[in-house]
């Protein structure tokens, strides 16, 4: 367990470097015979190493008496049906990932939509006659784990994926779909559906929720459907081909259309919260929200992200701040926005919302923007003004960031424009 430590020594995110190269120590080690097991764990490393799963023995047992049972599949289909987009997340924790989903889906205007229901299962006797597979696969992976019960974890997570994802392909191949895409393939079942779609030769292309770069190890398919340049970047950087990626935008906002406000009134302030790891910076941003809120009399809106706890944060809030938990809402109300390294960030200036980046002295994703930034309160009530006194370059301001993250083709649906020519190729 000594070297597994050494590897998942991760603050703030992770070196991806150090990800890859702990992703890599598996490309020997022979689970399925049509998969590569490096791409397979991917996602299990990821959040195992981001302390995203419980590791004690009750849990992991309960996840193996689970893997005789399938998740039941969904299906929807709009016009010939040819496309089939696959999302396996949880849509009741996650409902705004499988809103984004349905609407690219709707985008291709002839899709058929799979998602499982992780409400909903089914015992598998299938999964029942195979569940030796897992104790073999488990002393295969314990050659280079050292951790018997961390190793039957993963078995188990490559199992209930492999079996999942040839479920997938059984429905594809009886709705008569001729390509595939997945939410993200790193996911484990996206990944296993993914490797099993293109050994039986059906195009495949993935999307994406954020900007960053962690998906990029367990990158399978043949298409990446960028969130934003900044995506490419980190694409390209993390070794995938420029010829596989394509810039679309945001998800959610595919074919739609938006105007930026004409009124320079800025007096509600949204404050965009980032995941569970970034307490410290979301902290800042709302005591400097605050202090201008004062001097400015400004109404602060405050949107948690879905991993904070929110009982941390109770007794920094202020009587008058109202929690928004309708993302909806949330997207309307305020006049303006202020985050850290959130994807609400690139989606609200995609929506032509007037957003200001919170920066420290720690390099990430968006440092290289050209954007308006604030480091203090001090600075963010110079922001402000700024922004009320000179709304017309304020606007310019952010048009340009706009430009710098999407590209200059305002009012092209490139999703539209990208599953018309896959669709007929």
């Amino acid at each position: 367990m000594a070297e597994m430590k050494k590897c998942f020594s991760f603050q703030n995110g992770f070196d991806y470097e150090e990800f890859k190269d702990m992703c890599n120590s598996f490309k020997k080690v022979k689970l399925h015979s049509k998969m590569k097991s490096d791409l397979l764990l991917t996602d299990y490393i990821f959040c195992l190493a981001m302390r995203r799963i419980s590791i004690d023995k009750r849990s992991i047992l309960k996840r193996l008496a689970a893997s005789v049972f399938d998740f039941q599949v969904r299906s929807s289909v709009i016009g010939t049906g040819k496309i089939a987009f696959i999302f396996t997340g949880n849509q009741y924790m996650r409902p705004d990932y499988l809103e984004c989903v349905e609407n690219t889906a709707t985008q291709a205007r002839n899709s058929t939509l799979f998602l499982i229901d992780r409400k909903s299962t089914k015992l598998s006797i299938r999964n029942i006659i195979k569940l030796p597979f897992i104790f073999i696969w488990a002393n295969r992976l314990n050659a280079i784990v050292r951790d018997r019960w961390i190793s039957l974890d993963m078995a188990v997570s490559v199992f209930r994926s492999v079996n999942q994802a040839n479920f997938f392909i059984n429905a594809i191949k009886k709705f008569r779909c001729e390509k595939v895409v997945t939410f993200c393939d790193q996911w484990s079942i996206d990944n296993a559906l993914t490797q099993l779609a293109i050994t039986q030769n059906y195009p495949t292309a993935t999307l994406q929720h954020g900007n960053g770069n962690e998906i990029f190890a367990g990158f399978c398919s043949n298409y990446y459907l960028a969130n934003s340049m900044l995506s490419k970047i980190n694409a390209i950087q993390c070794g995938i081909s420029e010829k596989q990626i394509v810039v679309v935008g945001p998800m959610k906002y595919a074919g739609f259309q938006f105007e930026y406000e004409k009124t320079n009134v800025l007096s509600k302030i949204g404050i965009v919260f980032d995941g569970l790891d970034n307490f410290k910076n979301n902290l800042a941003m709302l005591k400097s929200a605050h202090q201008v809120a004062e001097h400015l009399e400004l109404k602060c809106y405050i949107r948690f992200h879905p991993s904070n706890k929110r009982e941390e944060y109770a007794k920094y809030l202020s009587d008058t701040d109202v929690i928004c938990d309708d993302l909806k809402e949330f997207e309307m109300i305020p006049d303006f926005y202020i985050t850290y390294i959130s994807t609400m960030y690139t989606d609200m200036l995609f929506k032509k919302r007037i957003s200001f980046r919170y920066a420290t002295q720690e390099p990430n994703m968006f440092t290289s923007l050209t954007d308006t930034t604030f480091s203090n309160a001090d600075e963010l009530e110079a922001v402000v003004i700024n922004a009320r006194e000179n709304y017309a370059a304020c606007l310019e301001w952010q048009k340009a960031t706009k430009q710098e993250i999407f590209g200059a083709d305002e009012g092209v649906n490139q999703y539209q424009k990208f599953f018309k020519v896959w669709g007929e190729s």
